[in-house]
């Protein structure tokens, strides 16, 4: 029979079984973080710092309580909400609670979805992100399109909206030219701030040119033409002083054109033709000294032309033809030696001719045609020996003439190739009959009689 010893009886005797109670300790996660965000769908992390707890839960947390909450298992340190309204702030809470709830606690953060970037616009990004050309399955996240730098060019596309680009806010180019874009130009364009190009031209935008483009003081490049624009150029233009290029043609813009114009003294371009434009040139624009297009036709502008435009001595081509214009044409022009395009046509000028428009040698284009000029064309006009043959129009007037056999051949040598009759003999067959100014019928009868 086997023995047992007394002291291995006194130690088992000593021994109590207790039932183990375990611990829990409930605190808030820390270095909670949204990454992976998309236009729906959110991967949070964090960190675990609780012993015990029975379950995490992921909600949206509003004024009121909490709504589409997810119940996680307990050592939970991430998980992807998904279902998610593009391009919309909530504020969601990270809860770690015990098995009753009985201790709750919770880390919140503001978490902005995207846009949704589809379509051709989606392959667009995807290309300049690296994922190849027409790719359509990789949807870009936050992280990518707000560390995206550059250019974005998506041209010629199928776009309807322009919203999702607020999401890529960081670029230096941005070039829509060509699309489907319908409605306003959206505000949030004044946080692009880091702009120097901006190309939204043959898309179908209406409304205003909002007042917030004045943001975009690193401007360079501006293309707003061949849209629906109908609001008035809007002042804070003026804020955009490094433009060289402001294109705002072919839209529907009505109002005058603004003073502040003249402080956009790096302009080499200023294109504002075929609107609904009133008013005068300001003559602010003497002040845009690197200016070499100037393009105003077809507008509604009145009064005179500024005789400070001959201040502009880099301008290549001055069109400020089919406006309602009045006055005689400056002889200040005379002193734009760069000048290759001028064209004055359809518009109520008076008087003659200046002599000195025989200074601009470079001239390639004069057009003078469908006014109410009058006198004698100067001999002066045979040194633009750089007009091309279909480019000298004079047609149309109040009684133009020349005595000088050399003017003549000169401009039969220049007439429109669609053109019957000869060059000066169209002048006269075009003269108005309604001409106040008799004095100079004389010669044109005499000639007729020839």
């Amino acid at each position: 029979m086997k023995k047992i010893h007394l002291g291995m009886i006194s130690l088992l005797l000593s021994v109590s079984v207790t039932s183990a109670i375990p611990i829990v300790d409930i605190k808030a996660p820390t270095n909670l973080t949204a990454t992976e965000v998309t236009n729906n769908s959110i991967n949070f992390t964090w960190d675990d710092n609780s012993i015990g707890e029975a379950m995490y839960v992921v909600c949206i947390k509003t004024k009121t309580g909490y709504e589409s909450c997810s119940q996680l298992p307990a050592n939970t340190e991430n998980y992807t909400k998904t279902g998610l309204t593009p391009y919309v702030t909530k504020k969601y809470a990270v809860r770690v609670a015990n098995s009753n709830a009985s201790d709750v606690e919770e880390s919140t953060i503001y978490v902005k979805t995207t846009h949704t970037w589809d379509g051709e616009l989606q392959k667009c990004i995807n290309e300049d992100l690296g994922y190849g050309s027409d790719n359509t399955t990789h949807t870009p996240t936050k992280v990518e399109l707000e560390g995206f730098t550059g250019s974005f060019y998506c041209t010629s596309k199928e776009l309807v909206s322009m919203d999702p680009v607020i999401d890529i806010k960081n670029i230096t180019k941005l070039n829509l030219y060509g699309n489907n874009i319908i409605g306003n130009i959206p505000t949030w364009i004044g946080q692009l701030i880091d702009l120097t190009y901006l190309n939204l031209a043959y898309n179908h935008i209406t409304g205003d040119i909002p007042t917030e483009i004045g943001q975009l003081t690193k401007l360079i490049f501006l293309h707003l033409g061949f849209n629906y624009i109908e609001s008035q150029i809007p002042v804070a233009i003026g804020k955009l002083t490094k433009l060289t290029v402001l294109d705002l043609g072919f839209n529907r813009i009505i109002g005058p054109i603004p003073a502040e114009i003249g402080q956009l003294t790096a302009l080499e371009v200023l294109s504002l033709f075929r609107n609904k434009i009133t008013g005068s040139i300001p003559p602010e624009i003497e002040q845009l000294t690197l200016l070499k297009y100037l393009l105003l036709y077809g507008n509604e502008l009145s009064g005179k032309i500024p005789t400070k435009l001959g201040a502009l001595k880099k301008l290549v081509r001055l069109q400020l033809c089919e406006n309602p214009l009045t006055g005689s044409i400056p002889t200040e022009l005379g002193a734009l030696k760069e000048l290759e395009w001028l064209h004055l046509q359809e518009s109520k000028l008076t008087g003659s001719i200046p002599t000195e428009i025989g200074l601009l040698t470079t001239l390639t284009k004069l057009n003078f045609s469908q006014n109410n000029l009058s006198g004698e064309i100067p001999v002066s006009i045979k040194n633009l020996i750089n007009i091309e043959t279909d480019s000298l129009e004079l047609h149309d007037n109040c009684n133009l003439y020349s005595d000088n056999l050399d003017v003549q051949s000169y401009i039969d040598a220049h007439q429109p190739e669609d053109t019957s009759s000869s060059g000066y003999q169209r002048i006269l067959n075009t003269n108005s009959d309604d001409c106040s100014d008799a004095l100079t019928l004389v010669p044109v009868i005499m000639y007729l009689l020839d």
